[in-house]
């Protein structure tokens, strides 16, 4: 996991938020790029909410579930921690979550398309486990980097054929599945990549 740190932090500074900022890098590093998913037990609180999934997501139970789905359909994920900044209780983080996508992911069938997402975090740590957490997805540029939703500068009156097509070519990438996983392209998955996806 690269971590990009814009915003350095002083030297002495407060050990209780260092203490909070590495429970939000293990849950990037360990849980979810690496997929030690048993590590959630001890770094989330049994009651904890996620504002943004829905009831079957919440807790520990519901994190296992939705991470195993996210592991399942995009293969080599891996959540890297762009910015991190703590105050009080709160930790808050610019990631980008990036992978190949090999299986079906919110219901959408592989695109054998690498993709990658930016997200924004805050979370609350209690007791030195997250609490809640609030969080905002570029689910748009997601849906961009699978080119099954038209790109955002596109001409409103093409959008129609880009649909049909789209159609069209979802079918033939489940017929043709390539036979191997291309590579990530050059200086994956940060914004110097060549293109999107």
């Amino acid at each position: 996991m690269q971590v990009i740190e814009r915003v350095r932090t002083p030297t002495g500074s407060d050990p209780d938020l260092e203490a909070n900022k590495a429970v939000v890098r293990r849950m990037c590093q360990e849980v979810w790029t690496e997929g030690k998913l048993d590590v959630l037990e001890e770094i989330v609180a049994p009651d904890a909410v996620d504002h943004r999934a829905p009831p079957d997501a919440q807790g520990i139970d519901g994190a296992k579930a939705h991470i195993a789905d996210m592991r399942a359909g995009i293969s080599d994920l891996r959540l890297d921690i762009i910015e991190v900044v703590a105050e009080g209780d709160l930790v808050a983080c610019e990631l980008l979550w990036s992978g190949y996508h090999d299986g079906t992911l919110f219901g959408i069938p592989p695109t054998y398309r690498w993709a990658r997402c930016s997200q924004s975090c805050t979370y609350r740590i209690a007791d030195g486990k997250i609490a809640e957490i609030w969080q905002v997805v570029d689910t748009l540029g997601l849906l961009e980097d699978f080119g099954v939703a038209p790109p955002q500068d596109m001409h409103p009156l093409k959008i129609p054929l880009f649909t049909i097509a789209n159609v069209l070519k979802m079918g033939a990438r489940q017929a043709r599945k390539p036979p191997s996983k291309p590579p990530a392209p050059h200086g994956w998955p940060y914004e110097g990549a060549a293109g999107r996806g």
